[in-house]
């Protein structure tokens, strides 16, 4: 994992699981994404760290805005990869230093997904590691697509911000 990691590639598994236990149908997912920039956490923070600006840098992001006095996220996303158009709106707080942060989905597609970013100084690049889970009623999207979507998605997007961020 570290060689792939170390040769600039961005590490992402999502496991998607529906249930039919007693009850209606209830689906549960497991995300983990895992990058390391090429630069150094101080150099990488200071634009990833500007989520306002990814709808500039990320062509399927198509608004983003951040609420600082919340430090809430939001953020339409649109794209051939998706089975649909999605809004996504979350609490996190500016990612400015190394550390590890927690963040929440409280509405929306996935209400109640809970994670962590985890950012670390490797030398002279930085380790970004982003851990979810969810577990809610069935989205009616297959397993193995939700899984696909979500994979795929976290991957293109970790690699355009590294993109974006590499420079000044």
């Amino acid at each position: 994992m570290w060689q792939k990691l170390e040769a600039g590639h961005v590490l992402a598994y999502s496991e998607v699981e529906t249930e039919n236990v007693l009850g209606p149908p209830a689906q549960s997912l497991d995300y983990k994404i895992y990058g390391l920039h090429p630069k150094n956490c101080s150099f990488a923070l200071k634009k990833i760290s500007r989520y306002e600006s990814y709808s500039q840098f990320i062509d399927f992001v198509k608004k983003s805005e951040y609420n600082e006095t919340k430090q809430m996220i939001f953020f339409e996303f649109s794209s051939i990869l998706l089975p649909f158009d999605m809004l996504l709106s979350f609490k996190l707080p500016r990612i400015s230093t190394p550390g590890d942060y927690n963040f929440s989905f409280d509405k929306g597609f996935l209400r109640g997904l809970i994670g962590s970013v985890s950012v670390q100084e490797k030398g002279e690049q930085c380790l970004f590691i982003g851990k979810a889970a969810w577990s809610g009623p069935d989205t009616q999207i297959p397993d193995a697509v939700f899984e696909l979507f979500s994979k795929n998605l976290g991957k293109a997007a970790m690699e355009r911000i590294f993109r974006f961020s590499s420079s000044l």
